[in-house]
């Protein structure tokens, strides 16, 4: 089994668009000294655990990319839309320290100016086998019963 925690899959959610968008600073924490554009800002918006079977457990966590495209371009809604569809093609299948996540429930919208595109992973997660506890040692006694009678 792969260990994964939800820290590292926003990190590889985070090295994956550093790596798709070089050019592009990619942000974890809303600042105000980030009024410019452009900019990535990515935000895990929810996590859940839920066990299914003995130790197998099912994970899910929802992401939020927003980009921030700034005002330097002459068309920022299609630049906008551009990244969409490079988002959509990003987290479709995403390979994070060796596992294969596959984003489902994507969407994606623009408000002023700004790109909003949400997706989740959902996987399954099985916890460590605990130790068995051992039998204890058993004492095994055996007697012979003679149930006939001895004769006179």
């Amino acid at each position: 089994m792969i260990e994964v925690s939800f820290s590292a899959l926003l990190d590889g959610v985070m090295r994956s668009l550093a790596e798709r968008f070089p050019e592009i600073p990619v942000h974890r924490e809303k600042s105000e000294q980030k009024a410019e554009g452009p900019y990535f800002y990515v935000e895990m918006l929810k996590a859940s655990q839920e066990q299914e079977l003995n130790r197998r457990y099912h994970r899910a966590c929802s992401f939020q990319v927003q980009f921030v495209s700034g005002t330097t371009t002459q068309s920022p809604n299609m630049r906008v839309d551009d990244i969409a569809e490079h988002l959509y093609e990003l987290f479709r299948e995403l390979d994070i320290d060796g596992a294969r996540y596959m984003g489902t429930q994507m969407k994606h919208e623009v408000r002023d100016g700004v790109l909003f595109f949400d997706f989740s992973f959902h996987f399954l997660v099985w916890l460590p086998a605990g130790a068995e506890p051992k039998m204890q040692t058993l004492k095994e006694e055996e007697s012979l019963k003679n149930d006939s009678k001895k004769g006179s």
